[in-house]
């Protein structure tokens, strides 16, 4: 109302005939200030006057929105000479008709040249900054700032010079003076320039402006300082008669309202003349919940009224984003059967699209909901550029085997070595990891090569029979599998010899045409334009052409405007790639045509201006919406705040708190947009679990209604399944009604109709539905095929001769059976894992052979234990095979990272330094001497055996037929002559933990008590046994774990009865699911699930 009074003052007759008539139409959203425009359009639309007209709006959604408006209003089907545009379209289109010099640049090159600005300029105070990725976006925001404040960097420089400002201030205004030094040698504009300079051309000449007579501002909350400026440029165009911008009003004493009034007043300050009309809203019942948030959500410091809220307002709780996206797409469906709406009547609003615009596209389109994007997507998100990318990134992390697996995997890739057919991307993943390759350009070949060196000598060695006999007996079969892996491994060779030379161009530094050159040649290679066309899916292949589309132009546009602003200096791959994310990151595709009938997904600026009946806010928590502001370390507050008191009234810089309050605004603007119904969602848990808070929002809606009446509904991560009435998709319908089919009838009296349901909709998944259910019922009825009973007939066709049980194998079993089944029984090989670590089963190998060569000349030479007289020159030999052994062991392949295995080596010789110490004391303290080293029994001698070694196994006596048992013992230790014939079991054990006495009693350690056992056998009654232990290296502790006492005999008996069980199931074929102790590291955990069940 004071605003109006002074106006009154200010408009006198005379300035109101000397100037057009401007008029500033406020009103709480939904009040109609869109329409009181139209009103004013349609006559000129109507009379052909359309070029007289220029509608101003702040988004091409909004200005698509006010076309289909006019046309719908006029009853026609089109229009000529109508301009709507946004401020910037506006100035582009007076630049170009202008004779003003320069060049517009891209938003990119700004950044480029700030980055080569930093590159070079001596900076003490924002020296921490440079060594962040994020230096470069904080300069040119703090350039871009100034620039829309209307500052010169002349400006600014003065400023903080004559106002003693911090040195850090005065670093930032030397980068944006010398910035703005280079923009002007080479003629380039910034978009922010176009706004001064548009103004003073228009005050000049008005160009294509000439003839206006009326013009409408629409769908703004807020103006920057250029933009009033050239607002105030129109209004003195002298044709113009007719100036209305509208603006968005709140009574209230809050943050919001606030924000609103602060840009009012400058309105007028700007435009004094002006005159203010407020309008009522209009097309909501007053008393509803929507008109009651609309006009009292930004009231934070009073107590409205709280009414009643009914179903116009609800709130959505999910477990995560993925969910939330899901229920949102079900809800749209549901309305849609319910109220026979059509698509285009949804909206779907996020603060920012960052965190959901990969996944909205997937989910609606598996609900059958045609899309349109507010704002595009990200280039950077298409598929067949982030394979582009992930080409790029492979020379940057070395040649990880990781990236290049995942190329060869793509399907936009295809090049003329990698034959899928013949070698499939998988059996090169295999056999990477088998080589141990984790990355390097020259590891690859190398360890390629060193494979089929040591395949090839293999092969050798089995045709010459020089061979252990035990492995002479399958030599046929080892010979051929020995030649194929040698032509897999040399068509691996072939493989990463093209992918290397195909990349080979990809080298720097180097002039930035040179990498945009490259690229066509990869592409061109790699024949991935042609793959793009090879794909099954109509809409899928468009998208990939699309993407590809802009991808190319954006590499011509790359190529001019840096060598326009880089003079054609010469960058690194990496460079060349930092600025093509960033700059994939910002530049944005449309994926899809648009469609007249599709959901509205927009973030909230883009929301501004518009009209849904039905529209869902996602995304409702804190620091999401509201967004979180985080403090500026270029530019602080503190900094702001003293520029903008020595700025005049119609130039100002943003400080966080506007910040603040606009979060406020744009919320209410969205929950405003909404006709008939608001739905306002929000994840709980973030991608990692983590709680998230809700947003404060929520509690401001809530409290204006009463307490209760706000449907909310919370979706729990139990919950995998929508009810029945909101199953849109074929997934969810399969799920519902097999999980319905598989309770029992009285509990479920829908089954019929949902079976009727899935045999008109999904007649060929009856068949997998119905063995679903076989499947449940045998496994309710007990035990059966699929509980893990397989019967004696399928076990011993699985087995066929039936050849001894090792001591693992039964180990394995008496742990978990199914572990047994898969491994033993189906042999299936899990995917190994290629680690940067070394594994301890290799590391076990290698300590057992050292250890064997060690002991076996020790004891020749000795004839006795290790003592202080031989201990040094025990040390010398085992120093000598150790550095043979590993020697032997890099020549078939380093296992592991280089520099962990480095440590390892340095490691082994520790540990077996520190091995031969705690021997010698072994030795002081029992006599005993180690005598007999890897003593196989069950297994044929071979020529490096021990000689205590036997072809016979054990065996035992059971009811359901002998059990025969094979082993391999790693050191036996005898008494010293002329002492009590003992003999003691050593196992060793490279890891850091061993089985302990009570795990022998549970029957998942067998190994001692079937060596002692064996050991009884051989020696007979000549020795009797003293003790059974296991050796830790890494630790040298030997833990005693059955020894010569009375409990010695009831272990034995206890360990072989649990052999006769476990030998007697595995012959009955029972493999349940039912393991004494889950591993976390099993190999067969995703498929039996036993810990999820």
């Amino acid at each position: 109302m004071n605003i109006k009074n002074s106006l009154n003052l200010l408009n006198g007759p005379e300035q109101r005939d000397s100037m057009c008539r401007v008029e500033i139409i406020t009103g709480p959203p939904g009040s109609g200030k869109t329409q009181a425009i139209l009103n004013d359009i349609l006559p000129a639309v109507l009379e052909n006057r359309c070029h007289t007209i220029l509608i101003l709006v702040s988004s091409n959604l909004k200005a698509e929105s006010i076309h289909e408006a006019i046309l719908a209003g006029a009853g026609v089907k089109g229009f000529i000479g109508l301009r709507i545009m946004t401020f910037l379209d506006l100035c582009m289109e007076i630049f170009d008709g202008s004779s003003l010099p320069g060049r517009v640049g891209a938003p990119l090159v700004r950044k480029w040249m700030v980055q080569a600005v930093l590159a070079e300029m001596p900076m003490e105070r924002l020296s921490g900054l440079r060594e962040t990725r994020g230096l470069m976006d904080l300069a040119s925001d703090f350039i871009r700032t100034l620039k829309d404040a209307g500052v010169s960097s002349e400006e600014f420089l003065e400023r903080s010079s004559s106002a003693r400002a911090s040195p850090r201030i005065i670093e930032a205004a030397n980068i944006y003076h010398e910035y703005e030094t280079r923009r002007r040698a080479r003629g380039l504009l910034d978009r922010e320039d176009l706004f001064p300079l548009t103004a003073e051309s228009l005050g000049l000449n008005p160009g294509p402006m000439a003839g206006l007579q009326k013009i409408f501002v629409t769908g703004f909350y807020d103006f920057t300082p250029t933009q009033l400026r050239l607002l105030l440029a129109l209004s003195a165009l002298p044709s113009l008669k007719n100036l209305v911008i509208t603006l968005p009003y709140q009574h209230g004493e809050g943050p919001g309202p606030a924000f609103i009034r602060r840009t009012l007043n400058r309105l007028v300050r700007t435009l004094p003349h002006a005159s203010i009309s407020t309008l009522s809203p209009l097309g909501i019942d007053p008393g509803s919940p929507l008109h009651h948030l609309a006009r009292h959500f930004l009231d934070s410091g009073q107590t409205p009224l709280r009414i009643p809220c009914r179903d116009s307002i609800r709130i959505l709780k999910m477990p995560g984003t993925y969910r939330e996206v899901e229920e949102i797409a079900r809800k749209i469906r549901r309305l849609q059967c319910d109220q026979g709406l059509g698509f285009k009547d949804f909206a779907v609003v996020f603060r920012s699209l960052r965190d959901y615009q990969d996944k909205v596209p997937e989910v609606f389109r598996s609900h059958g909901i045609p899309i349109r994007m507010g704002s595009g997507l990200p280039l950077g998100s298409n598929p067949f550029i982030r394979t582009i990318m992930g080409i790029l990134e492979i020379p940057l992390n070395g040649y990880r085997r990781e990236s290049i697996v995942r190329l060869i995997r793509s399907a936009y890739i295809r090049f003329d070595p990698l034959l899928k057919e013949n070698l499939p991307p998988e059996r090169f993943d295999t056999l990477s990891r088998e080589a141990m390759i984790h990355g390097g350009k020259e590891e690859w070949e190398s360890r390629f090569a060193s494979r089929i060196r040591y395949l090839d000598l293999n092969r050798r060695l089995l045709q010459e029979g020089n061979l252990p006999s035990e492995e002479l007996e399958q030599r046929e079969e080892r010979i051929k599998e020995n030649i194929k892996k040698i032509k897999d491994y040399q068509a691996c060779m072939k493989i990463i010899r093209a992918l290397l030379k195909a990349m080979a161009t990809l080298s720097g530094p180097a002039p930035l045409t040179s990498f945009v050159t490259a690229i066509s040649d990869i592409i061109r290679s790699f024949h991935m334009e042609e793959q793009i066309s090879a794909g099954s899916d109509l809409r899928l292949i468009r998208r990939d052409q699309r993407g590809l589309n802009a991808f190319r132009e954006l590499l011509m546009h790359i190529a001019y405007e840096h060598e326009t602003a880089q003079t054609g200096r010469k960058i690194s791959l990496s460079k060349f790639t930092g600025i093509l994310n960033h700059t994939l990151s910002e530049v944005q595709y449309v994926p899809d045509p648009p469609m007249e009938d599709a959901v509205l997904v927009t973030d909230a600026p883009g929301m501004r201006g518009l009209r849904r009946p039905v529209v869902f806010i996602g995304g409702l928590v804190e620091e999401g919406f509201p967004r979180a502001h985080p403090s500026d370390p270029l530019f602080r507050e503190k900094d702001r705040a003293a520029l903008n008191k020595t700025l005049s009234q119609n130039r100002w810089i943003t400080l966080a708190s506007d910040r603040r309050e606009e979060e406020e605004v744009l919320f209410l603007l969205c929950a405003a947009s909404a006709t008939r119904a608001l739905y306002l969602t929000y994840p709980r848990t973030d991608a990692d679990g983590r709680e998230i808070p809700a947003s404060r929002f929520l509690d401001r809606v809530r409290d204006l209604f009463e307490e209760g009446s706000i449907r909310e509904q919370e979706i729990s991560i139990h919950d995998t399944l929508p009810d029945r009435e909101e199953i849109f998709r074929d997934k969810d319908l399969l799920e519902y009604t097999f999980l319905n089919l598989c309770r029992p009838a009285s509990k479920n009296p829908d089954v019929p109709s949902l079976f009727n349901l899935l045999l008109r909709t999904r007649r060929d998944q009856i068949g997998k539905i119905l063995h679903g259910l076989r499947v449940i019922e045998v496994r309710n009825q007990g035990e059966g095929p699929y509980s893990g009973l397989l019967g004696p007939e399928a076990a011993a066709l699985l087995r066929k001769e039936e050849a001894p049980f090792s001591v693992t194998a039964l180990e394995r079993y008496g742990v978990c059976p199914f572990d047994y089944f898969c491994e033993r029984e189906l042999k299936l090989l899990p995917l190994e894992e290629v680690e940067d670590e070394v594994e301890v089963r290799d590391l076990g190998s290698l300590y057992h052979r050292i250890l064997q060569r060690f002991y076996a000349g020790h004891v020749q030479e000795t004839g006795t234990g290790i003592t202080e007289n031989n201990l040094e020159q025990a040390r010398k030999n085992l120093h000598r095979i150790v550095e043979e052994e590993l020697n032997r062991a890099e020549a078939k392949g380093v296992p592991g990272h280089r520099q962990i295995w480095k440590i390892r080596k340095e490691e082994v010789h520790r540990t077996l330094d520190r091995f031969l110490n705690q021997e010698m004391e072994e030795h002081r303290k029992t006599g005993e001497v180690p005598s007999h080293f890897e003593v196989c029994f069950g297994m044929r001698p071979f020529s490096q055996s021990d000689p205590l070694s036997a072809a016979d196994p054990l065996t035992i006596d059971s009811d359901t037929g002998s059990v025969r048992i094979l082993g391999k013992v790693d050191r036996i230790d005898l008494s010293a002559a002329g002492s009590r014939p003992i003999f003691s079991i050593v196992d060793y054990k490279s890891g850091n933990k061993a089985p302990n006495r009570a795990d022998i009693e549970r029957g998942v350690s067998l190994q001692l008590p079937v060596y002692a056992a064996w050991a009884r056998t051989i020696f007979s009654n000549q020795r009797e046994m003293q003790s059974g232990s296991f050796y830790l290296l890494r630790s040298g502790e030997k833990k005693i774990q059955i020894q010569a006492d009375d409990a010695l005999d009831g272990l034995m008996e206890a360990s072989m009865r649990h052999i006769r069980e476990y030998a007697g199931a595995i012959r009955q074929g029972r493999f349940p699911l039912n393991p004494k102790k889950c591993e976390d590291f099993c190999d067969y955990r995703h498929i039996c699930r036993f810990r999820e069940a």
